[in-house]
């Protein structure tokens, strides 16, 4: 009896596991002298099949992952900028989107991304 209620704890733990992942990354020990251009705000809506809102679905109905990053690079066009610090993804859900997560039994999970930053223009 207690191997199966291990086994059950352990698949559980295992089920239940999700990540996040970053890419793109850049650390330097001199930075280079900027100017703030602007911020930006965009939010953008998500759809997957089996998982959770947060981006751990089993199957995604969208690629988020290049839809993030054209909108980064986006407003540094829009801003005439050349980078974008301090970027912000953060993953979520509204009432409706939990509710339509709750009545399909996560099957269809929707939520939200909303992606924040600052764009920069090199000075020298």
């Amino acid at each position: 009896m207690k191997r199966v209620g291990l086994l059950l704890i352990t698949l559980v733990f295992a089920v239940s596991c999700t990540t996040a992942s970053f890419q793109g990354m850049q650390m330097t020990r001199e930075t280079p002298s900027f100017n703030v251009v602007g911020e930006f705000e965009r939010t953008l809506s998500q759809h997957g099949i089996i998982g959770g809102w947060s981006g751990g679905s089993l199957i995604k109905l969208s690629d988020n992952d290049e839809r993030i990053f054209s909108i980064i690079s986006d407003e540094i066009q829009k801003k005439g900028g050349d980078a974008a610090i301090d970027v912000t993804i953060e993953y979520g859900a509204g009432f409706l989107n939990l509710l339509l997560n709750a009545i399909t039994f996560s099957i269809y999970n929707p939520g939200k991304i909303v992606i924040k930053g600052t764009v920069i223009k090199y000075t020298n």
